[in-house]
């Protein structure tokens, strides 16, 4: 492939780079992505986000606009309690060679609350179908806030042999000001990448674990894995080359819930213990007197800082507190928001309503149960997943109640849909959970991340297991335009039963 004096001519120096890097790294035998203006340099005034080839795909709230910096321009969403997100997409050949796609992007904050900045991949297959999204991490944690100076962030994932199209994006939510300038994409290909000792430990640990704790791990070649995890990880040097390799491998499984968590994304999910309510990623539940009954909603909870734990679980039994103080007639959880998370806090806020002490069961691959319950229970058999309660609530007089979920209801939010399962007076409404009814045990990596495996299955106090969605008693289709149906067909219910 050859290039005129005169076009080298009309591209700046930068651009020459980049283009020379994407020539080397895909051969002239691949077809070359059909990526434009990485840098931010090309501006465009008939193009909504101001840059040429780069497209607004979602915009709330948020100034999208180019800026000035180091005299080259750059990308800066100005957003006022709100989200930006622009894209861009290229289509190629399929090969038969599997190949790494690397994309990095220079991010710079200021005064940025909320979840923060960050950027992502989304993988398709001919027909459109997606095959993978990807982002900065696991939960919020890796999301760029606050200060920041001008520093180089990173997603990357496999590209099977069947992907022809990618798009790449900058994406910010919150409050206050994220930069993005100098996007990269680097295409590795797979075959023949030699792997160093380095990589050969760090993968063999990861396959060790899944091998003992997977409940799929009979259903997979290992041995395949590993050589294919082998080649992602390639000539690794330091762990963080490797978390490629090992989030291939749980992907593998098929369970649709393991997931990697980097050391520092760690540190920062097991929190600092800072009496800091106003956390991010951590949402309250809201309550409410409908009819003449109790109503609670009660979302996930992603995090393990156990003075957020106790403010979440605190919350909720104050507002249970307050609502059966109110001379109500039942209740009513509604778990629709509920996408799981650390199920402990959760747990403990809805004790009062509980008419039992264990409320379900975590079933191993070797038919193994660990039950769970209560808080006491967790404070004699586990006191790390204990959660204080300043003033416990105790509810005297039993009442009728209603639980709501459907399609958004996952994961640990599932495991508070099962502890209701057989409670005094209890029916369900709404649409099948999502379907994550598994638990993630916690496996230390030599690095001190973890591996979170689907090692367990749900099960409900009788020990009855739950292998998918869990359908609740009276199915509800959804109304888009009567959000509220669930909700009025749970009153009508909780009306016959206190008639009676």
């Amino acid at each position: 492939m050859f290039l005129s004096i005169q076009l080298l001519k009309q591209i700046n120096m930068k651009k020459i780079i980049a283009l020379i890097g994407l020539i080397s790294l895909f051969g002239c035998n691949q077809e070359l992505p059909n990526f434009s203006n990485l840098d931010f340099e090309n501006l465009c005034s008939d193009n909504e986000s101001g840059f040429c080839h780069w497209d607004v795909s979602y915009q709330y709230q948020t100034e999208i606009l180019p800026v000035e910096e180091n005299t080259n321009n750059a990308l800066a969403m100005e957003i006022s309690d709100g989200v930006g997100f622009i894209e861009q997409e290229f289509e190629f050949a399929a090969t038969e060679i599997e190949k790494i796609l690397s994309f990095s992007v220079h991010i710079k904050t200021e005064n940025l609350e909320g979840k923060g900045a960050g950027m992502n991949l989304a993988i398709y297959k001919p027909n459109g179908e997606p095959i993978d999204f990807i982002s900065m991490g696991y939960g919020d944690y890796s999301f760029i806030t606050g200060n920041t100076s001008w520093t180089t962030y990173k997603v990357e994932t496999v590209l099977p042999a069947e992907a022809i199209k990618v798009r790449i994006g900058c994406i910010a939510y919150g409050k206050g000001k994220a930069l993005f300038d100098d996007a990269t994409v680097k295409v590795t290909p797979l075959k023949d990448r030699k792997h160093s000792q380095l990589a050969e430990d760090y993968i063999t640990a990861a396959i060790d674990s899944m091998k003992l704790h997977s409940l799929r791990k009979d259903s997979v070649d290992f041995d395949q894995l590993k050589r294919k995890a082998l080649l992602i990880a390639g000539d690794a040097k330091v762990p963080e080359d490797n978390y490629l390799a090992t989030r291939f491998l749980l992907s593998s499984m098929k369970d649709h819930h393991s997931f990697f968590m980097t050391a520092k994304e760690r540190v920062l999910w097991e929190g600092n213990d800072d009496d800091d309510t106003d956390a991010p990623n951590i949402l309250f539940s809201k309550a409410e007197k409908k009819d003449s009954y109790g109503y609670i909603s009660v979302p996930g909870f992603h995090g393990n800082d156990s003075i957020l734990k106790k403010a979440f679980a605190d919350t909720i039994q104050k507002q249970l507190q307050e609502l059966y103080a109110s001379n109500i007639d039942g209740w009513i959880v509604d778990l629709r928001p509920n996408d799981g998370g650390n199920m402990h806090p959760m747990l403990a806020g809805l004790e009062p309503l509980f008419s039992a002490d264990t409320l379900g069961f975590l079933v191993n691959i070797n038919g193994e149960k660990e039950a769970w319950g209560r808080n006491e229970l967790f404070k004699k058999e586990d006191p790390e997943s204990y959660v204080e309660v300043d003033d416990p609530v105790s509810i005297e007089k039993q009442l009728p109640m209603a639980v709501i979920f459907g399609s958004a209801t996952g994961s640990s939010g599932e495991i508070v849909i099962i502890s209701f399962i057989g409670n005094y007076k209890t029916k369900s409404f709404g649409q099948p959970s999502f379907g994550l009814t598994t638990g993630n045990g916690e496996f230390k990596m030599p690095d001190g991340s973890y591996l979170f495996l689907a090692s367990t299955q749900m099960a409900d106090r009788n020990a009855t297991i739950y292998s998918e969605r869990v359908t609740p008693d009276f199915m509800i289709e959804k109304n888009e335009s009567n959000p509220n149906l669930e909700v009025e067909k749970a009153i009508e219910w909780l009306n016959s039963m206190t008639t009676h």
